[in-house]
């Protein structure tokens, strides 16, 4: 004689005698089985097909034979579908919400070394600036002194024709 009994409600889940099954609670009529192929080994596993949420709970089995008997306990715990459903969807925000925070540090990161190294172009590019002013008057300060270097060549080829003229004439007067 084998007995499921739903300990919740002391109530006869599915009853197992001389290879019939018997009665059982309403709630589980059609949904249970007794899995005979173990039963020579002494595994007495309860099938219940359906399962709900309601389902859940501790299961006793009962055998009795002649004047033996021995009871075990089980649990059963099912999980609601829905609840799985909210797990995946906190799951996933979860996921999402981590990649959204994620690609804003990044940005901001991004923006940040941008506005350094535009920061640091302006430095360089105003440096530049500075320097191909320092560039310009140093060509305007070279070519003022070629100019100059052009009068004085001038001037020093006058007096070079004057001191000729003055040799030649104290060359003639000799």
């Amino acid at each position: 004689d084998i007995r499921w009994i739903q300990q919740r409600s002391s109530r006869l889940v599915h009853h197992y005698r001389n290879g019939v099954d018997l009665g059982q609670m309403e709630e589980y009529k059609g949904r249970t089985e007794l899995l005979r192929d173990g039963l020579s080994d002494g595994n007495l596993d309860l099938r219940i097909t359906a399962v709900t949420s309601s389902d859940s709970g501790s299961y006793s089995c009962a055998v009795q034979d002649g004047d033996a008997y021995a009871e075990a306990v089980v649990n059963l715990e099912v999980s609601d579908p829905f609840s799985m459903i909210i797990l995946y969807w906190t799951v996933a925000l979860a996921v999402i919400i981590t990649l959204l925070v994620g690609s804003f540090v990044v940005n901001v990161f991004l923006h940040r070394k941008k506005v350094a190294q535009s920061r640091e172009l302006k430095r360089k590019d105003a440096e530049l600036v500075e320097k191909a002013a320092a560039l310009e008057r140093k060509d305007a300060e070279l070519a003022e002194q070629a100019a100059q270097s052009k009068q004085r060549d001038a001037m020093l080829d006058k007096h070079v024709l004057k001191l000729e003229e003055k040799t030649d004439e104290v060359e003639i007067g000799i």
